[in-house]
């Protein structure tokens, strides 16, 4: 249980319920449904674009009792260094693009997921655009959503973690990967407080 967030995990696998317990979708824990069916459909996007080093998990959406449960298989995100006795010297996670603080800060620490994540924006004709967290003093220009969650693992290649590390990367959170419907271009559709629409009413990859 992390806050008002329901997830689990069992057999590598981590499960989350999706409900609407942070006002994103209006109230709507059908909003929030349709957010984590945005996930799966993007994930398999991104996978489609075959880039090598880029690793993203095998995603399902199990809808019980009313609820949709959006299942993600757990990736190696866990870096590990030894020391020279081959004892563990550290275990830390090395998240390196996006943001995971609800965009107080965004990240975009690393040109080898940079340079991956223009070939998977050039295929899925996504573009390049600048993104500013609350605290953070310039934009990050990234190819892709602020929302998609990167990490380097430790799969080798790249020195120190910093600007120009390589080996296997590792994505997540894919629910806001496409670009949202304008609300102000679809006036034909019901509109909600503060053009919320946008965190559920997401344009289809083949229309992108």
């Amino acid at each position: 249980l992390d806050g008002l967030i329901y997830k689990y995990e069992a057999g590598s696998i981590r499960f989350k319920v999706w409900l609407d317990d942070h006002g994103i979708f209006n109230g709507s824990d059908e909003n929030a449904a349709k957010a984590a069916g945005h996930d799966v459909r993007s994930s398999l996007e991104y996978a489609k674009c075959h880039v090598e080093g880029l690793t993203v998990p095998l995603e399902a959406t199990i809808d019980v009792a009313g609820f949709r449960v959006l299942a993600v298989a757990k990736l190696p995100l866990v870096v590990t260094t030894f020391n020279e006795s081959g004892d563990v010297r550290k275990s830390k996670e090395e998240f390196v693009h996006g943001t995971n603080n609800r965009g107080e800060s965004v990240l975009n620490m690393n040109r080898s997921l940079d340079s991956k994540l223009a070939d998977c924006a050039a295929k899925l004709n996504l573009a390049r655009h600048g993104v500013k967290g609350e605290k953070d003093l310039n934009s990050k220009y990234l190819y892709a959503s602020v929302d998609l969650r990167g990490f380097r693992g430790g799969g080798g290649g790249g020195g120190g973690g910093g600007n120009s590390g390589g080996g296997d990367f590792y994505l997540l959170n894919f629910w806001r990967a496409m670009p949202p419907e304008d609300p102000d271009q679809t006036a034909h559709l019901p509109r909600a407080p503060r053009g919320h629409t946008m965190f559920w009413r997401m344009l289809r990859p083949e229309l992108v």
